[in-house]
């Protein structure tokens, strides 16, 4: 039986040159995240083409929401293996969102999660599907948690105001939050960049802030200007430890592997296969070798259920 859930997020302004650091954060001993989400992951230009077997973390499933499409940013979630998870759908196309609930052992329902990274470009229209999206969610009846990049500077979230009027898309936003009776947390900036003011744009919205402990701020992955924010959720629930562990194959070390059977696994098949009692037995003989060194040679893993 567990009593809390540890999430990690931020922004990192661009995955792909940030991967060597996020798996060295996720697989340190004493860091055990069940939850990591990153938003922006997407180049703002994508020239290169890539595979999502390049972004698996040992011990994590990932979940992701427009994977380097064009004019959109991404979302990834990693996901603890031991969880299970189901989509939620919600009837407001907000550009860019993930949603879903995620389970226990026994496929009941421990957190409701909305992730949301909100373009500073964002025009009014899709602002509004935002607030109907977060309308939406909030009336469900599990513990839910909604984080990621908000894009909303001009809000104080001390004093929960805006310097903006009364009609603007901040204090609509702000109005949907108590409308709802929803908490934002973090009271700190979590953005910095040169010169400029430094502001608060990734948010963490709850029912019940009582319910978060340890909520800290960490530096940035490589060269984002969001820090990191890790936090402890408290729900009861129940898992299991089952971890399944493949091969990465797209990883795999071909030349080494081609090397290593030309040295060790030649037969000359007049001469030695007549050592066997039967072919089968020569099969077999050959499968156990090769099995052996696959796993010293495709040296990428990764774990996923």
């Amino acid at each position: 039986m567990r009593e809390d859930i540890k999430i990690m997020f931020s922004n990192v302004d661009t995955i792909t040159n940030k991967m060597d650091e996020i798996k060295i954060l996720l697989n340190r001993s004493k860091l055990v995240y069940d939850l990591v989400v990153f938003v922006e992951t997407n180049p703002k230009h994508i020239i290169n083409e890539y595979k999502l077997s390049e972004f698996y973390v040992p011990n994590y499933k990932l979940l992701t929401q427009n994977f380097m499409l064009k004019n959109n940013r991404g979302i990834f979630c990693y996901l603890d293996c031991n969880f299970s998870y189901a989509m939620i759908k919600l009837n407001f196309n907000f550009k860019e969102h993930l949603c879903f609930h995620l389970n226990d052992s026994n496929n009941n329902i421990i957190l409701s999660v909305l992730i949301v990274y909100r373009s500073p470009l964002s025009d009014r229209g899709n602002d509004i599907k935002l607030f109907k999206l977060i309308k939406e969610f909030a009336i469900l009846k599990s513990k839910i948690v909604i984080l990621g990049d908000f894009n909303y500077p001009n809000i104080d979230w001390i004093n929960r105001i805006t310097t903006k009027n009364s009609k603007s898309l901040e204090q609509k936003f702000l109005n949907v939050l108590n409308d709802n009776f929803l908490e934002q947390l973090i009271c700190w900036p979590t953005r910095f960049r040169g010169d400029q003011q430094s502001s608060i744009l990734d948010l963490l919205i709850v029912k019940d802030g009582n319910a978060i402990k340890e909520l800290v701020a960490d530096s940035p992955i490589g060269k984002s200007d969001h820090c990191i924010i890790t936090f402890l959720i408290r729900v009861m629930f129940t898992i299991k430890n089952e971890k399944t562990v493949k091969l990465n194959f797209d990883k795999a070390n071909y030349a080494s592997i081609n090397s290593y059977i030309k040295k060790h696994l030649y037969i000359d098949f007049e001469d030695k296969l007549t050592s066997f009692n039967d072919s089968q037995e020569f099969v077999n003989r050959v499968y156990i070798v090769f099995q052996s060194i696959s796993h010293v040679l495709c040296v990428c893993f990764y774990a996923y259920i």
